[in-house]
């Protein structure tokens, strides 16, 4: 059998009786190219850097797009950790919900009107800070004795018979109500379900001092590590609260396992079987987060 070598070789091929040179292979993916340009992280980066920090934690679940309160008002991811009880049953005792925002404009509504307000809010705080080193001077009975390290000693600021320090706590809660009123933060913090709230965004984007109090910051960098720059303040939750929010993100994670086994659900609630979506078998590397 003869068989013609020019056929074997890619490079050259004919058309229209001419011979033309035919585009080179492209080239295979580099282990060492960068993986994303500066400033190009997209939510789903975001939120992937997040489930890994919450994975690391060993949590008894997580979830994304978890109602808080039915369908309303969902948080971006959630996640909570139970331990046994007497009759080896499992009680959620903390629960945690992160909003995502890609962006400084995504963090308030009605941006361009915030500007201002997010200046004074941050002076605000600056000189609450100042004037609590005066009251630990002036007022040392407001201090926390219970504490066994002076490292961790806490203080009764709110208790502070110094009005003007009374009248900065109002400022900030007043413009932080102006700020917030309406937004999806105050939904979901007022929704009352989540032991700790967090703000995940690119780094440096926002400044801590522009959050709502009690709020944690958390910096995602391009790599994709986080980093908690503002730690959140632990919030009176009930356990039904927490249980609550243990069961949204049970409901909220069963369509991604329907859907991980082919198992399909129309818009008019009819179900309906499909072939399970393909798995890649070999992974590219990546760097550890």
């Amino acid at each position: 059998m003869k068989i013609e070598i020019n056929k074997l070789i890619p490079w050259k091929k004919k058309e229209n009786n001419e011979t033309v040179e035919a585009r080179e292979p492209k080239k295979a993916f580099s282990k060492t190219a960068p993986r994303k340009k500066p400033g190009s992280l997209k939510p789903i980066n975001l939120r992937q850097a997040v489930l890994v920090w919450l994975a690391k934690q060993n949590p008894t679940g997580i979830g994304i797009n978890v109602p808080t309160r039915f369908s309303k008002f969902q948080a971006d991811v959630a996640a909570f950790w139970s331990y046994p009880l007497k009759k080896k049953i499992y009680s959620p005792y903390k629960t945690v919900a992160v909003e995502i925002r890609p962006g400084r404009e995504e963090c308030w509504p009605d941006f361009s009107r915030q500007q201002e307000l997010l200046k004074d809010l941050v002076a605000l705080k600056e000189r609450r800070r100042e004037m609590e080193e005066t009251i630990k001077k002036d007022e040392p009975e407001l201090k926390d004795n219970d504490v066994l390290f002076n490292e961790f000693n806490s203080w009764r600021f709110k208790d502070s018979k110094n009005k003007n320090y009374q009248k900065c706590l109002r400022d900030i809660e007043r413009i932080e109500h102006s700020i917030y009123k309406g937004s999806k933060f105050e939904q979901v913090r007022r929704s009352h379900v989540a032991d700790n709230l967090y703000i995940a965004v690119p780094g440096n984007v926002i400044h801590p001092d522009e959050l709502a109090d009690g709020w944690g910051l958390i910096f995602i960098d391009e790599n994709l590590s986080v980093k908690v720059v503002k730690n959140p303040d632990d919030k009176d939750c009930t356990d039904e609260s927490r249980m609550h929010l243990a069961q949204t993100i049970s409901a909220s994670a069963s369509r991604f396992v329907l859907h991980s086994q082919g198992v399909n659900v129309s818009r008019d609630g009819k179900f309906f079987i499909t072939a399970p979506p393909h798995r890649r078998r070999k992974t590219p590397d990546r760097p550890e987060l």
